[in-house]
């Protein structure tokens, strides 16, 4: 993390996991057994309450975002698209413009034909 507002560190939970980083290298004479026991006793209980409120909160939180998430409208003629692929990362995703659509029996877009840098695709949509 830094100071200077420009910078664009993102704030992640092992930040709050890790010590500050010091400059000064620590007095070995100093430390004994038993506090550095306890210090990673207590390292170790921050790391799973953090661990913990994460996986309630934050990831709860996305689950019912991705919820109530709805098409605002249904996917037409020359949209822009991405067809998405398992085995590939979003960001090696093909990219796409719609040039059909098939419709099923309630009037609903359930196929489309897709024109891609690698050729016509016809994928089905993913609500």
């Amino acid at each position: 993390m830094s100071e200077n507002p420009i910078d664009f560190d993102p704030l992640t939970p092992s930040l709050f996991i890790q010590d500050i980083k010091t400059v000064g290298v620590l007095d070995i004479d100093n430390l004994d057994k038993i506090n550095l026991i306890k210090r990673w006793r207590y390292h170790q209980q921050l790391r799973e309450q953090f661990r913990k409120r994460f996986l309630c909160e934050y990831l709860g939180l996305l689950v019912q975002k991705f919820l109530k998430r709805k098409f605002v409208r249904p996917i037409e003629i020359s949209d822009i698209v991405l067809e998405g692929q398992d085995n590939l990362k979003r960001s090696d995703w093909l990219i796409g413009r719609v040039i059909d659509i098939y419709l099923g029996k309630d009037n609903q877009v359930l196929v489309v034909k897709i024109k891609t840098v690698a050729g016509e695709l016809m994928r089905p949509v993913k609500n």
